[in-house]
């Protein structure tokens, strides 16, 4: 977990110290949403809003590279953290934590019983920079397509689209960061992996690898989410 990863983050290294240390975790057991969530799946919770008071994201398909923002396969944006937060939980799952993304990004030290080739990967697919690998800002037509579009955008354990797309929120605490404190004075929240607006294919060893930060109640186009759950709750 952190570290400068392969290829070597260079923004990591001198932009945020408590991340360029390199870290082994052991992760208890957990499933991950194969995709970011879609608006086909939110709109299951969407529909409740009389009950919660969330609405389902207001779309403008008609604006020049948002045409796709509100197809069902389209994973869903513009919800706050808050929102991300209790999607999950009504799911009976919980927000990715910052950890968990990492690894289903890098894979473990070991997978399927072999050794693990890339544990230091910047990138899901390894750790060559190479075009039209993930939705990023270069491809054309620009703006989010249906989740798992680019089939070079997988891990090791085979999730989609953690370099491109979407960024997502996580749950965690900036790296460094007391959680307590983080989270009960910070206005901003962490978010995870590159996207089709803000990050052209020379920057994304500024998103791939590094947890970035926005303000928690934050709403963007390109800002989404995954859930993962216990393996021990499914069956709760």
């Amino acid at each position: 977990f952190g570290g400068v990863g392969e290829p070597r983050s260079e923004y990591q290294a001198q932009a945020h110290p408590a991340r360029a240390i390199e870290k082994v975790l052991s992760l208890g057991a957990y499933r991950i949403d194969r995709t970011e969530v879609t608006n086909a799946a939110y709109s299951a919770f969407s529909a409740m809003n009389d009950a919660t008071g969330i609405s389902h994201p207001y779309y403008m398909p008609d604006v020049e590279d948002l045409e796709r923002t509100a197809d069902a396969s389209s994973p869903a944006s513009g919800m706050t953290w808050r929102e991300a937060m209790a999607y999950c939980a009504f799911m009976g799952k919980h927000l990715t934590s910052s950890p968990e993304w990492e690894k289903a990004m890098r894979g473990g030290l070991e997978i399927e019983g072999q050794k693990n080739p890339a544990p230091r990967r910047n990138f899901p697919w390894g750790t060559m920079l190479r075009s039209h690998m993930a939705n990023l800002n270069d491809e054309t037509p620009k703006g989010v397509r249906a989740v798992g579009s680019f089939a070079s955008d997988t891990s090791p354990y085979g999730v989609v689209d953690l370099a491109g797309n979407l960024s997502e929120w996580v749950s965690s605490a900036l790296a460094g960061k007391d959680p307590q404190i983080f989270f009960s004075r910070a206005p901003t929240r962490v978010i995870r992996g590159g996207n089709w607006l803000d990050t052209p294919l020379d920057l994304l060893l500024n998103y791939a690898p590094i947890e970035n930060i926005r303000p928690g109640d934050s709403r963007s186009f390109n800002l989404g989410m995954r859930c993962a759950v216990d393996p021990a709750r499914e069956h709760q």
